[in-house]
């Protein structure tokens, strides 16, 4: 799993479910701008070469509808949806994106138990 101690963002319930769905997808480090508070996922704790960069996610947007704001390609076909009061994860993915099956239903109980309505970040390994 990601360390914690490199997770910097204000809101704890969102970095802990930004480590855990990172860490499924196989990301071993997330480390964060301190100045616009992104986060950035690494193949290793080698942050500071560039070949183990894998992808920067935007900034967190706020949101007032149930709504995805944005979808940013990731390295091997992968995105990150950025969400924003989401009330159910499932349903939101669902809707929002035709061709999208749910999240694992462990993440999304994780993700939405640990977080209640404020989740900002959602990693899905199948798009």
């Amino acid at each position: 799993m990601l360390e914690a101690k490199h997770l910097h963002t204000r809101d704890n319930k969102t970095n802990l479910v930004i480590r855990i769905i990172a860490g499924a997808l196989g990301f071993t480090y997330v480390t964060f701008n301190e100045d616009d508070k992104v986060p950035i996922a690494y193949k290793s704790h080698l942050y500071s070469n560039a070949e183990q960069r894998l992808a920067p996610t935007e900034k967190i947007l706020t949101a007032v509808q149930m709504t995805v704001i944005k979808e940013r390609p990731l390295a091997q076909g992968k995105r990150i949806i950025v969400v924003s009061q989401v009330p159910a994860l499932e349903a939101v993915t669902k809707a929002s994106i035709p061709n999208a099956k749910a999240l694992h239903p462990h993440w999304i109980q994780w993700a939405t138990s640990v977080t209640a309505t404020d989740v900002d970040y959602v990693f899905d390994p199948r798009l």
